[in-house]
């Protein structure tokens, strides 16, 4: 499995062959797309930049409702989407084409958060205030499904769906698949971003660590430790 860890806000940024560089000190987050592979970095002025990896060039450049938060941006795997969330008790989650930047749709949700697109990029997952996560459809933002019992629901590539459950306890976070169906034991109190690989899962918690767990049997492969009060909250 590769792991990319995004700098935080204050580490320098690497100096790009652009006129209007990428500016690591206000870059509130990233998120990638796989083909093309594109960034898109999302400021605190309720902007977003596209950025191509292999020209180190900025594409373009729009407006969102994004102002900050826990994973309000997310690519679809294609490129051809992006979705940004405002966390405001008056939030809302907004569609964008990419790269023009032409708004697609919106939606009102209290405190959306850890927004990401299905591997097949049809759909969005996001999780509420509420302590529920809901899956909308990426062209139309309407409701396809709510999901309850659950505050956050991670969805593989590989047919993995990672739980983690609403309810305020100790419970580990349950990964199941056609292989396996098994309790993975919490770090810390939140579950910042999860990826997978064919035979792993990687897993960042809040002021926590970076884990690999084998797939088949929930065993740790390694850990790396960001440091104290610190954290990864995007994994590519």
């Amino acid at each position: 499995m590769r792991l990319c860890l995004f700098a935080r806000k204050h580490d320098p940024p690497e100096r790009l062959r652009h006129s209007h560089p990428m500016l690591a000190s206000s870059i509130r987050e990233l998120s990638a797309s796989k083909n093309p592979t594109w960034i898109a970095a999302a400021f605190f002025k309720r902007t977003i930049q596209i950025w191509d990896l292999k020209s180190l060039s900025k594409i373009s450049e729009f407006s969102t409702v994004f102002c900050a938060g826990a994973g309000n941006v997310a690519f679809a795997p294609s490129a051809r989407v992006l979705v940004a969330g405002l966390s405001t008790n008056h939030g809302k989650v907004a569609a964008y084409e990419v790269p023009s930047g032409k708004p697609l749709w919106e939606r009102k949700f209290a405190y959306p958060s850890l927004l990401q697109f299905e591997p097949s990029g049809e759909s969005v997952l996001y999780n509420s205030a509420e302590r529920v996560s809901f899956r909308l459809d990426a062209q139309t933002g309407a409701i396809i499904r709510k999901i309850e019992g659950v505050s956050h629901f991670f969805e593989g590539p590989y047919g993995d769906v990672l739980n983690v459950p609403a309810r305020k306890s100790n419970e580990g976070f349950r990964l199941v698949s056609q292989g396996c169906n098994f309790e993975i034991t919490r770090c810390s109190f939140a579950l910042l971003d999860a990826q997978f690989s064919p035979d792993s899962i990687c897993l960042s918690e809040a002021v926590g660590p970076i884990r690999c767990i084998n797939r088949t049997d929930g065993t740790e492969r390694w850990r790396f430790d960001p440091g104290a009060d610190s954290h990864v909250p995007r994994l590519c």
